[in-house]
């Protein structure tokens, strides 16, 4: 069974891996493309790797001007992802913090 936060991403066949509070990690994430954005919310940071250009994730693109636009659009459907599956926290005050805190 796959969590609700890696649920694909139709248009880029992307996947996004969020951790929870705790450190419980996504049961099966899975990498069927080039590139592979995450969100940590046990260290509030966003990383997004590409794959193609870096296969063993040492740079963390997140600031990278090249891929601002995709991440961007990641995001936008990351929410709607979020909010399709009823996945938007409310019960938890300490997530709503960190995304009202770090969403960018």
């Amino acid at each position: 069974m796959r969590c609700t936060a890696c649920s694909p991403i139709s248009a880029a066949n992307l996947i996004w891996q969020t951790y929870a509070p705790g450190g419980n990690s996504c049961p099966s994430p899975s990498r069927p493309s080039q590139l592979k954005p995450s969100a940590s919310a046990t260290v509030p940071a966003w990383e997004f790797y590409d794959l193609e250009k870096d296969p063993h994730e040492n740079h963390n693109a997140y600031k990278d001007d090249e891929y601002s636009s995709i991440i961007k659009r990641m995001k936008i459907e990351l929410l709607k992802q979020r909010e399709a599956v009823g996945d938007m926290d409310g019960d938890y005050p300490v997530m709503q913090d960190i995304l009202e805190k770090y969403w960018e």
